[in-house]
């Protein structure tokens, strides 16, 4: 056939073929990840949801116990991320009150033990500290829109938290029919 050799036509078409796989995997990596996620998370979940189908009452379906483990779940993880989001706003107010008056005293860093190595550079480093603090006026504006863009940026990555444990119910669910659907 004119110089042309099948077998190296067949490992260029096995070339071609693992190169459009390698493609496919890259632009559904997201999609990969989540469906991944959302069965480890299923996995995880299955021995809680087994604990509780056995002392739920004989007349309650697997989607009812489900769904109360689900509530508790995200019931108890709101609970937690509540309390640390508060933590950390109170931390953050003291920290935003007290530093500039702080840094307006002789020397801020005398409360703070530092390496012995350091201390021949404690004034260089309160002058830094000092000349960042007299610019953060300046910067909080850009930083506070940037923060605006990236909190708009962030929701997409919400929207994959919101999924996980959406997709993770379903797998829980109808999990015995996905397996029987993939063993026939």
């Amino acid at each position: 056939m004119l110089g042309i050799d099948g077998r190296v036509l067949r490992a260029a078409w096995t070339i071609l073929l693992f190169a459009i796989l390698v493609a496919s995997v890259y632009l559904a990596a997201r999609t990969i990840v989540v469906f991944v996620l959302a069965l480890l998370f299923a996995y995880l979940l299955t021995p809680i949801v087994d604990l509780a189908q056995k002392h739920a009452p004989k007349n309650w379906s697997r989607t009812v116990v489900l769904g109360i483990v689900y509530v508790l779940f995200v019931g108890a993880l709101v609970g937690a991320l509540i309390a640390i989001g508060s933590k950390i706003g109170e931390e953050a107010s003291l920290l935003a009150s007290r530093l500039p008056e702080r840094m307006k005293t002789e020397d801020p860093l005398a409360g703070l033990p530092i390496p012995a190595f350091l201390d021949p550079w404690r004034p260089r480093i309160l002058e830094f500290l000092r000349n960042q603090l007299a610019g953060l006026d300046e910067a909080v504006l850009p930083m506070l829109s940037a923060a605006g863009t990236k909190i708009v940026a962030g929701l997409g990555s919400l929207l994959t938290v919101v999924l996980i444990p959406i997709l993770s119910f379903f797998f829980l669910k109808d999990g015995r029919a996905i397996r029987d659907a993939l063993v026939e």
